[in-house]
């Protein structure tokens, strides 16, 4: 009798050590499936003024022809700070500004709190179609990250280190010039001409454009037209301070030419 119960005990001990063994290689497996065996890479990156070291883009959905695909935030490695101020790809400029390198050091450092670098590089419901997406890259001296979030899914470290970047702040922001702009031109139809407010060819703002011939080619060839950055940023203004978008021109068969200002263009290739 005494040999039978050691036998079971023997038997229960063993299968009470499998069970733990299993019980610790599932918790092992979901704690490496959630990312947390990875560590995260060195802050160091490079102090050179043309290195982007935290870059935040937007795009996706339907295609606009004002969409614009300049990033919302640009810091690079000298601490000058590149950002959008308005409504994401819609109204709005670029302004620019400067950070410290302990500024820069404290944002990196948030970014790994945030849990960004144990993140996959993309999160996206492929039922989904059209659907918009937020970027952020970040480039360090020994490793470059890249996270892509698609509209519908949470990822709350990805939302944490997002408004971390765009609420960071930047001291003295000043309007941005870039060295050149883009015109993506449409031609509208007759029949789709209604109720729009044309441009007075008189104006000011009429003046800065091309000539109509050169935009109708442009529209018929899905070529944006690169003008110089200071008169880009006039029409620029001008066209986030109407109730549509685009700027108007009469065609004299009835038609229209929109004009759209954009920094990055979308809806047209590059000339």
């Amino acid at each position: 009798m005494k040999g039978i119960m050691e036998g079971d005990c023997a038997k229960r001990g063993l299968c009470a050590a499998l069970a733990l063994s299993v019980s610790l290689c599932l918790i092992l497996g979901a704690l490496i499936a959630a990312g947390c065996g990875k560590t995260n890479p060195p802050l160091r990156y490079e102090p050179d003024p043309g290195t982007v070291v935290v870059r935040v883009e937007a795009g996706g959905g339907l295609p606009f022809p004002g969409d614009d695909l300049v990033p919302l935030f640009q810091l690079f490695g000298d601490g000058r700070v590149v950002k959008w101020q308005g409504e994401a790809g819609g109204r709005g400029v670029l302004a620019q500004g400067r950070i410290s390198p302990e500024d820069t050091a404290e944002l990196l450092q948030g970014l790994s709190d945030a849990g960004l670098f144990q993140l996959k590089e993309e999160y996206r419901d492929a039922s989904v179609y059209d659907a918009t997406y937020r970027n952020i890259y970040v480039k360090l001296a020994e490793a470059e990250k890249v996270v892509r979030v698609w509209m519908t899914m949470e990822v709350p470290q990805f939302d944490k280190a997002y408004d971390l970047i765009m609420d960071f702040p930047v001291g003295n922001l000043s309007e941005y010039v870039p060295e050149k702009g883009y015109l993506v031109v449409v031609n509208y139809p007759q029949e789709a001409a209604g109720g729009w407010s044309f441009l007075d060819p008189n104006s000011e703002i009429y003046k800065l454009l091309p000539d109509v011939v050169t935009l109708s080619q442009a529209a018929e060839s899905h070529t944006a037209m690169a003008v110089d950055g200071s008169v880009f940023l006039q029409l620029k203004k001008y066209d986030n301070q109407q109730s549509s978008r685009g700027l108007y021109i009469r065609q004299p068969d009835g038609g229209c030419l929109a004009v759209y200002p954009v920094y990055e263009p979308r809806a047209a290739k590059k000339p």
